[in-house]
């Protein structure tokens, strides 16, 4: 009797852990994004605006390769603060008005409970900002050993920094793959589409950030077909024009050279749906991964008329297991 309460209570013990672990209120659906301001000294100032740059910039929250679990090794709070120096000086450096981000932390045991979306809108004077929460949890026991490598409390997302006024913002959460294990899914992070609608110039445009699901080609396609509709809707009920839309996709095109993994996958066929955009970047423009080039992953659509020019950012290798994307874009 004794053996068997005791295995009792051990079990009981065990589900309330993982209930309280996991337990956040994420839900498949569109939210309100957090939007606020930083305080910064703009560099120069913001009279009539005749062009932009926009940069897309998956950051491994700030840890860099090793970032999902494999030949993962904590990282001291300098580290990270010393990453962030550096992130923003490339961002800086390229002269970024708009800066879309994906993996990015604002207060999660792992990165050491740094605002990454507040450090860099300070360092690299942006100083509008709006978060999309799309993973929450109490606890993240992985990787899952030793448990002094937990990941632990996780709050993290995507988000867009802007030099110029973010008016409003909004996001969608995508319903996660159906293939993944019943005790697993809760655990696993949220895939989503984020809008900003930015001032520039007293017009308003529409910028919209994504990351699409990594490892499952059916659940990124429904991804996609779902990022479709949201943006449509935006872009029917208002006068703003789309600016530019992009962020990590997870996939690669369909001409591409092929990588083991993505044999007919359509996700960027079906981003390609506005008929005057185009992705900025082809052929052999990899981004992914930093340390060992294979394949472009991430990506930025904008109007082929007002496309000035874009380029990987090869010189920010070390800082993350993606290389960021630069647009320079023409304001009608």
């Amino acid at each position: 009797m004794k053996v068997f309460l005791f295995f009792l209570i051990f079990f009981l013990g065990i589900l309330s852990f993982l209930y309280w672990a996991q337990h956040n209120s994420l839900a498949i659906g569109e939210f309100q994004a957090e939007k606020g301001q930083n305080e910064t000294l703009l560099e120069r100032e913001l009279g009539a605006i005749q062009e932009v740059r926009v940069m897309s910039w998956n950051l491994a929250f700030v840890h860099g390769v090793g970032s999902e679990g494999v030949n993962y090794i904590p990282k001291e709070k300098k580290e990270y603060e010393e990453k962030l120096e550096k992130m923003a000086r490339v961002i800086s450096e390229n002269k970024v008005d708009i800066l879309l981000l994906q993996e990015v932390d604002w207060e999660s045991q792992r990165s050491h409970y740094i605002d990454q979306v507040r450090e860099l809108g300070i360092k690299a004077n942006l100083p509008f900002y709006s978060k999309a929460l799309s993973w929450e949890l109490n606890y993240l026991a992985f990787p899952y050993w030793p448990i002094s490598h937990h990941f632990g409390r996780i709050k993290s997302g995507g988000a867009i920094l802007s030099r110029f006024p973010i008016k409003e913002s909004s996001y969608k959460l995508f319903s996660k793959p159906k293939r993944l294990p019943w005790w697993y899914q809760p655990f696993y992070l949220y895939r989503y589409v984020q809008m900003a609608e930015i001032e520039i110039n007293e017009k308003n445009f529409l910028v919209f950030n994504h990351h699409l699901e990594a490892f499952d080609k059916e659940n990124r396609q429904e991804n996609a077909k779902e990022s479709i509709g949201f943006m449509r809707n935006f872009i029917s009920q208002t006068d703003a024009q789309v600016l530019v839309y992009g962020g990590d996709f997870n996939a690669i095109e369909s001409e591409a050279p092929k990588v083991q993994g993505y044999e007919d996958d359509k996700t960027i066929e079906f981003m390609n749906f506005l008929e005057s955009f185009s992705s900025s970047l082809t052929g052999t423009s990899f981004t992914y991964s930093s340390h060992d080039l294979d394949r472009k992953l991430d990506y930025l659509f904008v109007k082929k008329e007002n496309l000035i020019s874009s380029r990987v950012v090869s010189e920010a290798q070390e800082l993350s297991d993606h290389l960021p994307i630069l647009v320079k874009i023409r304001i009608n």
